[in-house]
């Protein structure tokens, strides 16, 4: 079973993301920050350092491996 983390200023409701959320741009960067707190990290190779593709997939330098910020992110909206 998965062992989840609730952040301090995790959203308490629908309404309370989206008010978080109302710029596309900080909706990602709050993604971001939920699924990497402490930066960046590939889930494939470990490596800390990635480009940022206009779709905002994390692709990391290393490897190429795309890391999605939508990725394993389900349980972070519930």
């Amino acid at each position: 079973m998965n062992k989840f983390i609730i952040m301090e200023d995790f959203p308490k409701s629908e309404i309370e993301f989206d008010q978080k959320s109302s710029y596309e741009s900080a909706c990602y960067q709050y993604l971001f920050t939920m699924k990497w707190p402490q930066g960046f990290i590939c889930v494939k190779c470990n490596y800390h350092y990635c480009w940022l593709s206009k779709r905002n997939i994390y692709i990391c330098q290393r490897c190429q491996h795309n890391n999605g910020q939508l990725k394993k992110t389900s349980h972070l909206l519930v």
